[in-house]
């Protein structure tokens, strides 16, 4: 970040400014696999939306319908994504994760 300022301030005599930064930034980058049994998805990007998350998984023979929804941007600059599959007889068993995403703090939960 850089600051600067108008003639009027920089008139001034002492005049000068300081940036500090309060919270690092974050960008994250890479991509996450959900896997359901022994299959898993394509690579999911970390600002996939919710579409993109269920075009993924209904692509798995052993995935029915599914309804994904996708929360607002975390203060990380990440997503929560909440899945309900519709159509899957019984329990389905927990999603199984591989994390490639890279960034501060990025996980998935």
């Amino acid at each position: 970040m850089t600051c600067t300022g108008d003639g009027t301030f920089g008139a001034i005599a002492g005049s000068a400014c300081t940036v500090n930064e309060l919270l690092a930034g974050n960008a994250l980058g890479g991509f996450f696999v959900l896997g359901v049994g022994a299959e898993t998805t394509v690579n999911i990007q970390p600002t996939a939306s919710a579409t993109d998350v269920q075009n993924a998984l209904q692509a798995l023979s052993s995935v029915g319908t599914v309804v994904v929804t996708r929360g607002t941007v975390t203060n990380v600059g990440g997503y929560t994504w909440s899945i309900t599959f519709t159509s899957n007889s019984g329990n389905v068993g927990a999603l199984s994760t591989i994390n490639s995403l890279t960034g501060t703090a990025a996980n998935i939960a």
